[in-house]
């Protein structure tokens, strides 16, 4: 029988000072809404060096929650935590420096960091090393060795990218390991593991998998391999409109990473909503009814910086100018109405504008194809587009006079079927104000 949860006990112990205590009660506290006392116990237990309390404190400082925003010393509070050897917040600095949030933005330095934590062994450094390994093109058995090390300890999204490859005809994952996999990630609600054990023909292994090695890594020669924010060069360009302008890169992103950003985003998919500039808060998106996550550059992570940055350079443009990467989850009969990405008016009549001025171009990149429906009307020509897996699609939402093209209005018409996902980035003409 489960010992009777005692909160006398547990308030007399945060008296005393003991930082535990003062952040269990922290937690409890604000689960109850009692935001003041909670936040001054966050406090005391901060003060006391709890590293769990600095760190939910150092957020609450970079978003402006229940405290005032303070983008400094939450910066200065995370770098202290990540020098202090807290994995949490050596992972965040890691994106804020990939992103240039917070912090100044230094590529080689959030590379350090991930690299630094690789070689200790966490699993989740395996496996986004691994992952940009496969963005870059460059040493699969290595990266193969990676996610293998990472999935056999347990991580579910290495295993699931090494079950997808297995389906994909890689027979380095034997069969009834593959199937082993899936079985696990049914019962956690992975998206894909439906679909890839219904295309493993071997029943599940009964024992749990061996543990693998970690592969000895050279972090010199992976840096270096790893160099480049965007990965490999861009496959060629195809034009597909001259007016509006809209190009697609076909094989922009491999086909297991575009399986895996929807696997690591599945589960925090909410209703599709839109910032509101006059309250500074999200709202229901009045213009499409699916679902939607955004990221925010601390949530971020080297990977998915990656492919922003691919996105990006497909539009000409680099990542300062993106606005947050946001996944997008369609189900049948699920709509975006008629609509222009770039932004009406002027920064004195549309407050949009004053985060990094107006939209340019806007980036698509599909996920999965294995629906029927779902393209991309484009209302005044009447013409309609699907692309690929892996596929981004590049609108040019302004005239080269900077006007809007009122020829770049698009639908995103239902799928009839199952579920479209698709990853979207609007690039800004300055660096965007997050």
């Amino acid at each position: 029988m489960a010992e009777e949860f005692n909160v006398e006990a547990l308030v007399a112990k945060a008296q005393t000072g003991n930082p535990d205590a003062q952040y269990r009660l922290s937690a409890l506290l604000m689960g109850e809404q009692q935001s003041d006392a909670a936040l001054s116990w966050l406090r005391k237990a901060a003060a006391n060096n709890h590293s769990d309390a600095r760190f939910t404190l150092a957020n609450f400082y970079m978003s402006g929650q229940m405290v005032p925003r303070d983008t400094k010393r939450a910066a200065e509070m995370i770098i202290q935590l990540h020098e202090g050897g807290y994995g949490a917040a050596g992972q965040m600095l890691s994106a804020m420096l990939a992103s240039g949030y917070c912090v100044e933005r230094d590529w080689s330095a959030a590379l350090d960091i991930l690299l630094l934590y690789a070689d200790l062994g966490r699993i989740g450094a395996l496996r986004e090393v691994a992952l940009l390994l496969i963005l870059s093109g460059k040493d699969d058995a290595l990266s193969h060795d990676l996610l293998m090390a990472a999935a056999t300890r347990g991580d579910i999204h290495s295993a699931m990218v090494l079950s997808h490859r297995h389906t994909l005809g890689d027979k380095r994952v034997d069969a009834a390991l593959a199937a082993f996999w899936c079985e696990r990630a049914k019962e956690m609600g992975h998206p894909g593991a439906l679909k890839y054990s219904a295309l493993i023909d071997a029943d599940a292994q009964a024992d749990t998998p061996n543990i693998t090695d970690i592969p000895l890594l050279n972090l010199a020669k992976l840096k270096k391999l790893l160099a480049k924010e965007s990965g490999k060069a861009l496959p060629k360009q195809n034009t597909l409109f001259d007016r509006p302008t809209v190009k697609s890169f076909k094989g922009l992103v491999p086909i297991e990473i575009c399986h895996h950003l929807i696997g690591m985003t599945a589960p925090g998919m909410l209703v599709a909503s839109v910032f509101n500039p006059q309250t500074g808060a999200q709202q229901a998106d009045p213009q499409k009814n699916c679902m939607q996550r955004i990221f925010l550059p601390m949530e971020m992570d080297l990977t998915s910086h990656v492919i922003c940055a691919r996105m990006a350079a497909c539009a000409g443009m680099t990542s300062p100018h993106s606005e947050y990467l946001q996944i997008f989850m369609y189900q049948p009969g699920q709509v975006f109405v008629p609509h222009l990405d770039g932004f009406e008016g002027t920064p004195e009549s549309n407050p949009d504008l004053h985060r990094g001025g107006q939209r340019l171009k806007s980036v698509f990149l599909y996920l999965n194809d294995d629906y029927e429906g779902g393209e991309t009307h484009f209302c005044v020509m009447n013409e309609k587009i699907k692309g690929s897996v892996g596929e981004a699609i590049v609108i040019y939402n302004t005239l080269e006079d900077g006007t809007l093209d009122d020829q770049s209005v698009h639908e995103a018409f239902p799928t009839l079927d199952s579920a479209k996902w698709i990853a979207s980035l609007y690039l800004r003409e300055k660096p965007f104000v997050y």
